[in-house]
């Protein structure tokens, strides 16, 4: 549904096309299955974005973010292990997160398990439908670009995926500048 942009039995009827020695029957509770999994996911992340935006950290204030650029990126602090928080929408839902360090402890970035980072472009849903985009590396980086007046996306790191391309196609203007 996120990598084609369509609602859900449209996304079912795509599945169906690559079907071919399963049964009907097993299709469509393979297909169950899956949407249980995605949907427990995806609350559960969404909950746990909502509930880490409440909190507050003086650290995105050091990196000059203003109120309004934390509230609408909903950037928090999980107290519980001491990091920031930037959670990842794609298609108005919460698909991920990134938690950072904010004591020096190692890894300095923690990410969602089963983050589809390779599938999506952080801030995607606020710039999709500009002339000109730029692509960078990080969600902050974006986020600070976007906070300054550009229409910004990240890849999550240096490697642009097929799909992230797919999604980039849609503007008039690419300018990448990664590290």
């Amino acid at each position: 549904m996120r990598m084609e942009g369509v609602g859900f039995d449209a996304a079912i009827d795509i599945l169906r096309a690559y079907q071919s020695e399963i049964t009907k029957e097993d299709f469509d509770r393979l297909v169950e299955s899956f949407t249980k999994d995605a949907q427990h996911t995806e609350l559960k992340q969404n909950n746990e974005a909502i509930k880490w935006a409440d909190e507050h950290t003086d650290y995105w204030y050091t990196r000059g973010y203003t109120d309004l650029t934390i509230k609408k990126y909903k950037l928090g602090y999980d107290k519980l292990d001491n990091r920031a928080t930037v959670p990842h929408f794609f298609n108005g839902v919460c698909v991920g997160y990134q938690k950072r360090s904010l004591d020096g402890s190692m890894p300095k970035w923690k990410t969602a398990p089963d983050f589809p980072k390779s599938n999506t472009l952080f801030n995607y849903d606020n710039v999709k439908n500009a002339q000109e985009v730029i692509v960078v590396e990080a969600a902050c980086s974006a986020i600070w670009l976007s906070q300054n007046g550009y229409n910004a996306v990240a890849t999550f790191g240096a490697k642009v995926t097929e799909n992230q391309i797919r999604l980039l196609r849609g503007f008039k203007n690419v300018i990448i500048y990664f590290d």
